[in-house]
């Protein structure tokens, strides 16, 4: 079941060119075999490496960088060892503060990710308890991110 799979986190900022990643988890790190050092400032398409994919997951997956849409999908992924896997993902942008001056919303795009592939049914069939855990890891996300933005750590103009 989707509660058995290890769930990792990435962050990423929209504000950027490309969105890169700002942060990933241990566990992000571990399902793809890249350290931090080798994702920070890069974009999650190094995961698409030689990967098929569906020209409409590629435009939600764009969609979902540039506004903060929700995409949620599985999608086929490369490890760096060059193994495929099947990457169940849930992708959205995440307010963590307004600007008090301009108004702006600060957002990050979220991605909460597990990897599927030697799940015995279809993993799409789960995706109403991916929402469930995804929205319980988003909710601690936005109290820790907004106590860092009201402190000035995350600057919207960075």
């Amino acid at each position: 079941s989707v509660r058995d799979c290890k769930f990792c986190v990435t962050i990423g900022d929209p504000r950027r060119q490309d969105c890169p990643l700002i942060a990933v988890s241990d566990e992000f790190q571990t399902m793809t075999g890249y350290s931090r050092e080798e994702l920070i400032g890069q974009n999650c398409r190094v995961l698409n490496s030689n990967c098929l994919l569906d020209p409409e997951d590629f435009t939600g997956l764009r969609q979902a960088c540039a506004s903060g849409l929700p995409f949620t999908k599985v999608i086929l992924n490369r490890r760096k060892s060059g193994e495929l896997f099947l990457n169940l993902i849930d992708l959205r942008g995440l307010v963590v503060a307004t600007d008090p001056r301009s108004g702006e919303e600060l957002w990050f795009l979220v991605g909460i990710q597990g990897d599927v592939t030697h799940m015995d049914d279809m993993p799409r069939n789960h995706l109403p308890e991916l929402h469930q855990v995804a929205t319980l890891i988003r909710t601690r996300l936005v109290e820790e991110l907004g106590t860092l933005a009201m402190s000035g750590a995350l600057r919207a103009d960075a």
